[in-house]
C-alpha cells in the first residue's frame, strides 16, 4: 500500500511541478507485482511531465514472472528508450536480448573446395544476411562492471565498463529548510493526528452508570479513527 501511495504522490506532484525530475525504481520486478497500475503510468506519462524513469531488475524476466502476465515484458520495451545490461545467464534472457539490440545486414561468402576439402577451386557465391548485433553468448560473458549499452533513439549496442559513482561528503539538504516547492503541501501534526486518537477505555473500577454514559463517545471515537485510518 505504500508503494501505491507513493507513486500516485509521485505522479501527482509531477503534473504540478513543471521542472525536470528523476524517478528511480529499484526491484522493478516487485514494483509491477504490487503496483502495476500506477508503475505503468509513470513509464507512459512521464516524458510529458518533464520527467523521466529509469526501473532497474536483476533479471529481464522479472516483470512476467513476478507479475504472471505473458506479453508483459514486450508491453514495456516500448516505453523504454535506453538499456544498460549486466551479465545474464539464463538463456531465454540472453535470446531475448539479443533480438532487443537488432540486427545489421552483411555480405555472407561461401567458397567452393576441391579435393575434399583440401583447396579452393577459386568458385563461390555471396549472398545478403542478417546478423545479431550483439550475440545472445556475449551477455554470459561479461564480466564485474561490464555492461552493453544501447539506446533505441539510434546508434549500434556497445560494451563498455560501468565506473563506480563517486558522491561528494557532504550532508544532505534536509526537507524543510529551503524553499517549498510547488507539489509539497503543509501538514502539522497538531492538526491532524490528534483527531485520530480514540478516547481511552474507562477504568474497571468506575461506576457501571458513568461507564455506561462514556460508551457511546468511546465507539464514535474508534469510527472515526478507523475511517480516518482507511
Amino acid at each position: 500500500m505504500i508503494t501505491v501511495l507513493a507513486l500516485a504522490d509521485m505522479y501527482a506532484a509531477a503534473q504540478v511541478a513543471g521542472a525536470p525530475w528523476t524517478l528511480l525504481l529499484d526491484e522493478f520486478g516487485g514494483v509491477m507485482h504490487i503496483a502495476a497500475t500506477r508503475a505503468l503510468a509513470m513509464l507512459q506519462r512521464g516524458r510529458s511531465h518533464h520527467g523521466q524513469v529509469i526501473v532497474v531488475t536483476q533479471s529481464a524476466a522479472d516483470p512476467e514472472a513476478l507479475t504472471g502476465q505473458p506479453g508483459l515484458l514486450a508491453s514495456l520495451t516500448d516505453n523504454f528508450t535506453g538499456f544498460v545490461i549486466h551479465r545474464q545467464n539464463a538463456p531465454e534472457t540472453r535470446d531475448w536480448l539479443a533480438k532487443l539490440m537488432g540486427t545489421t545486414a552483411i555480405w555472407q561468402s561461401t567458397d567452393q573446395t576441391t579435393g575434399h576439402g583440401a583447396a579452393h577451386s577459386g568458385k563461390g557465391s555471396r549472398r545478403r544476411v542478417r546478423q545479431f548485433r550483439v550475440g545472445a553468448d556475449t551477455f554470459a560473458e561479461l564480466g564485474r562492471g561490464e555492461a552493453i549499452i544501447y539506446s533505441t533513439l539510434g546508434g549500434h549496442p556497445r560494451r563498455t565498463r560501468v565506473l563506480r559513482a563517486q558522491f561528494p561528503h557532504l550532508e544532505p539538504e534536509r526537507i524543510g529548510t529551503g524553499q517549498r516547492d510547488a507539489c509539497e503541501i503543509e501538514v502539522h501534526p497538531a492538526s491532524t493526528l490528534d483527531q485520530l486518537v480514540p478516547d481511552p477505555p474507562a477504568p474497571k473500577d468506575q461506576p457501571t452508570g458513568r461507564r455506561n454514559r462514556s460508551k457511546p463517545k468511546t465507539e464514535s471515537a474508534q469510527l472515526q479513527f478507523e475511517s480516518e485510518s482507511v
